[in-house]
């Protein structure tokens, strides 16, 4: 090598000394760097260019080593490639990589395919280098189409490394218009799922994904039967707009495509349900089976067996779906309003004129049961107006002991006999439709038309209620209510026609409004005190007779008296005044003239009277009050009397000798007098 350079020197200072013809005649190969292309037909000075004092001073002062093989050091770095190095090229400032001398721009031996970890397809073969590989100084990547252009100049530094592309792919370049939700939810799903290079669109150009789509398994809506070989836009190409977003999760998304047939056909619930309730996607007329229990109609028992066969009960009507061709539409509306459980929506009720019509109109299965139409379900019979309580209640079970075998014959295949099940006598409890009533010469026509429940009971016929006397003419009062039915209700002679065949009790007693207790009672008055003893007695016994005389009390003599000293002749004084002067008025010594008797005389004794005189005008001090009544009112005169001591003592005055009361000044009796004391007078 070194022998070789030493010869490479001695023959350019030969060269330098030769004239520019002659240097064109140099061979450039022995230098190492053959000249071809464009480099053979340029001047030696467009490479080994001189400074001007060289130049002044000829070819022999020229210097022509030291130029490098590689092109930057003659031609500017158009690409601006700058340092960066490629994982397969390496450095990328190596021209001869792609350029040659003969055609610089024509025959470029580069392939992005096969050089790059990034083969350029579909699209990405129209753009110029520059639209991707931006300068550094700007944003390398973008959104939408409008950001697509070249920017920068020619020689700018531009990137050309991409160390995040096999981690960030698209997303190297392109700004994603998908909300953070749509990445949180297909975080691993790369965007050649739906994207391709033939266009940023989410279709093809034969409007279907490249290579597989499970990933639309992360959607809300997953691919399944005739959707997997669906072309794209079919779905996602909406009035020529693209949609990925649709509505009516809640259904399954299908009348974002699928126009429902069915809006006439099915209730508002059914209609609003999603398709797949009854459609699959691997065949729209093949139905899977269908959860019938989310209806109001469960299926069960011999239903069942005819669960498959849907036209068993939804029949085709007149009716026509939308579709194409036309085909009948089915029922699938049942009206309720007849029966809540829409039996008679297929079968026919054969109870009309058998049934009240408030149970014709409840539903079959009040009574029936689809496990088989003869097997009855047991009845609630509280819902009647007749509950089965004591005894009834044994038999319940055993229906046709009441439900007997009617006149009624009923539209069966084939026909046969109904029970009767409609009764009369519902004001007296029905007892009368079963049972014989034997009271009716017994009771009063008002308690012989009332029901039986009055006294008797369900649990035992013979074990009576306690009834309401009150609702007789006769109420219980007093000892009555102790006294045994049987006391009064004597049996008679005679006899229940039915077991154990008691005898008759005695329950109208039409001789009471005249004979009143005599009716049960001996008078032991003999008719002396009339006939009415309630006129005295009362119920709480003989003796004590609270009702008795209650408007004028008996006391005193008044008690010892016989009835007749007053109610001569029967005589009735209720009504009466309580005034002594009403069987008195002949013993009045008072004359009427004060007040009631009652107020001073007591019947306990007469002649202790209970009057105040100190309510008067004239109160009792003194002598006065132990002087006899009659002794001031000896006239029979109480009233008006005189208050001063002259209007009785005047005559005494006059019989005093010492001092002479005749004289003036000696009216006034109480300037020297008082009520207890005289003294001092000398009396003729």
């Amino acid at each position: 090598m070194r022998g070789m350079t030493l010869w490479i020197f001695a023959f350019l200072g030969v060269l330098w000394g030769f004239p520019l013809q002659a240097q064109k005649k140099f061979d450039h190969t022995v230098t190492g760097f053959p000249l071809r292309g464009a480099h053979d037909r340029i001047e030696c000075q467009d490479c080994h260019k001189q400074t001007p004092d060289v130049l002044a001073k000829g070819p022999a002062a020229f210097n022509w080593v030291g130029l490098k093989k590689e092109c930057y050091p003659c031609h500017k770095d158009y690409h601006g490639y700058g340092k960066e190095i490629s994982a397969k090229q390496g450095p990328l400032q190596k021209c001869d990589t792609c350029h040659n001398e003969i055609k610089w721009k024509d025959s470029l031996k580069f392939d992005h395919n096969t050089q790059t970890v990034f083969p350029i397809t579909g699209k990405h073969k129209e753009n110029k280098c520059f639209e991707c590989h931006r300068p550094k100084t700007v944003q390398q990547t973008f959104k939408g189409e409008q950001g697509h252009k070249v920017l920068g100049k020619d020689f700018d530094v531009r990137r050309y490394a991409f160390p995040d592309l096999p981690k960030k792919s698209c997303a190297s370049c392109h700004i994603t218009p998908h909300t953070q939700s749509f990445h949180q939810k297909f975080k691993n799903v790369s965007c050649d799922k739906c994207h391709t290079t033939e266009g940023w669109k989410i279709m093809s150009l034969q409007g279907q994904i490249q290579g597989d789509r499970t990933f639309h398994d992360k959607t809300r809506f997953p691919l399944t039967g005739k959707h997997k070989v669906t072309n794209c836009k079919q779905c996602h190409m909406k009035e020529g707009k693209e949609t990925f977003k649709f509505p009516n999760a809640e259904r399954d998304f299908c009348v974002n495509c699928h126009a429902s047939v069915h809006k006439k056909q099915f209730d508002e619930k059914f209609f609003n349900m999603s398709c797949a309730k009854c459609h699959s996607t691997t065949n729209f007329t093949q139905r899977t089976a269908f959860e019938h229990d989310i209806t109001n109609f469960k299926i069960d028992g011999k239903h069942a067996k005819i669960e498959k066969n849907c036209e068993k009960c939804h029949v085709p009507t007149k009716d026509k779906l939308p579709t194409k061709p036309p085909k009948p539409a089915h029922k699938f509306d049942f009206d309720e309003s007849k029966d809540e459980k829409y039996c008679t929506n297929c079968h026919t009720s054969v109870h009309k004129d058998q049934f009240h019509s408030e149970f014709q109109k409840k539903s079959c299965a009040t009574c029936h049961n689809t496990a088989g139409f003869a097997k009855l379900s047991e009845f609630d019979h509280d819902i009647t107006r007749f509950k089965l309580t004591g005894r009834h209640a044994e038999i319940g079970k055993q229906c046709s002991e009441c439900h007997k075998p009617s006149d009624i014959t009923l539209p069966t295949k084939p026909p046969r006999k109904g029970g009767k099940f409609m009764f009369e006598g519902a004001n007296r409890g029905f007892c009368e439709e079963c049972h014989v009533n034997e009271h009716k010469d017994m009771f009063h026509s008002k308690f012989y038309n009332k029901p039986c429940a009055v006294c008797h009971t369900t649990d035992k016929f013979t074990k009576l209620k306690e009834f309401d006397h009150e609702e007789t003419d006769f109420e219980l009062k007093g000892k009555h209510k102790q006294v045994k039915c049987a006391e009064c209700h004597k049996n008679t002679d005679e006899k229940f026609r039915t077991p154990p065949k008691n005898f008759k009790g005695k329950y109208l007693f039409p001789e009471i409004p005249k004979r009143n207790c005599q009716t049960c009672h001996k008078d032991v008055h003999k008719g002396a005190n009339g006939p009415l003893c309630t006129k005295c007695h009362n119920e709480s016994g003989w003796k004590n007779a609270s009702e008795y005389h209650k408007d004028f009390l008996l006391t005193g003599v008044h008690l010892q008296l016989d009835c007749k000293e007053c109610h001569v002749n029967e005589r009735i004084l209720k009504g009466s005044s309580q005034e002594c002067s009403q069987c008195h008025h002949e013993d009045d010594p008072h004359q009427g003239q004060l007040m009631p008797c009652q107020d001073c005389h007591t019947q306990n004794f007469w002649q202790h009277t209970k009057f105040d005189h100190n309510l008067t005008r004239f109160p009792l001090r003194g002598a006065h009050r132990v002087t006899e009544c009659r002794a001031c009112h000896n006239q029979g005169v109480y009233q008006g009397q005189p208050t001063d001591c002259r209007g009785c003592h005047a005559q005494d005055a006059a019989r005093v000798v010492a001092p002479n009361h005749s004289a003036p000044n000696y009216f006034q009796c109480e300037q020297c007098h008082t009520v207890y004391q005289f003294p001092g007078a000398v009396i003729r």
